[in-house]
């Protein structure tokens, strides 16, 4: 369940067009995350900090790049019981082990994206896109203060925006298809 929410949330954060960012560039780097090419990613993320600062698709490309490699999954086999969706060892019709996938974060990565993002987030209050990906990310590593984020004045004035393009969020998958697979 976790991996599909993550899917999801990584899916429709790749949908957003860019803005101060070239559209090439931001589809280079998502391919690359999706590609599991972390090295590059993660070399335009230090190298324009600073300058993209201001530009809401760089916070989008951050927290992909945070959501993928911030979690790993392992083979687990052990002694003991085993657990929901572990696959049970036994001998003589006596378990004596497991086989199961463990899922673990790399907490520190995770929460720097998650600070990094907050702190840009007043200037794109209305992504709803940055939103979501901020809230994904905090639940990923159980960090609930990250809930917070959505917390506004005036809640219900705020008209969120999905990518950069003013939109309002993908309703569906006719939506996007009539968008040409993008979402925003």
């Amino acid at each position: 369940m976790m991996k599909c929410a993550a899917f999801l949330v990584l899916w429709l954060l790749a949908g957003s067009p860019s803005a101060a960012m070239e559209t090439p560039k931001f589809k280079q780097l998502m391919a690359g995350i999706e590609k599991g090419q972390f090295a590059t990613v993660e070399k335009y993320l230090v190298d324009n900090r600073a300058a993209m600062k201001g530009d809401p698709e760089y916070f989008v490309v951050l927290l992909n790049f945070v959501l993928s490699k911030g979690r790993s999954s392992s083979l687990a086999i052990a002694n003991g019981k085993p657990g929901a969706g572990d696959y049970g060892l036994s001998q003589n019709g006596k378990t004596i082990g497991f086989l199961g996938a463990r899922e673990s974060y790399d907490e520190s990565l995770i929460s720097d994206g998650i600070a990094r993002a907050r702190a840009a987030l007043p200037a794109f209050k209305a992504r709803l896109d940055i939103h979501l990906g901020i809230l994904a990310a905090a639940e990923m590593i159980k960090r609930w203060r990250a809930l917070r984020v959505m917390e506004v004045e005036k809640p219900l004035l705020i008209r969120y925006r999905w990518g950069t393009g003013g939109q309002s969020p993908p309703r569906s998958g006719a939506a996007r298809s009539r968008a040409g697979g993008r979402t925003g």
